[in-house]
């Protein structure tokens, strides 16, 4: 499976089997639990050290009602929604 956090040429197997675990769970409690342990054990690895961070500003419509953002897929333009006139 090609994963995002994989171009940095890491690996570790523990952290790798709890992110397929957690992507199998169905309850949402312990589906978070176990993507947190994810998260502390690429804390603990260091794995990753970002340099830098990147904000974006959107000015929108007052007509828009719905305009999904996220950092990892930024245009969501099928899932905007915005009132008629």
């Amino acid at each position: 499976m090609a994963l995002e956090w994989r171009k940095t040429r890491w690996h570790d197997a523990k952290f790798a089997e709890l992110v397929d675990r957690a992507r199998a769970l169905t309850d949402p409690q312990a589906r978070l639990a176990t993507y947190a342990q994810a998260e502390r054990r690429l804390i603990e690895q260091a794995a990753i050290v970002p340099l830098n961070y990147r904000r974006t500003f959107f000015l929108i419509k007052p007509r828009i009602v719905r305009y999904p953002a996220s950092g990892i897929r930024p245009w969501f333009w099928q899932d905007i929604l915005a009132e008629s006139l």
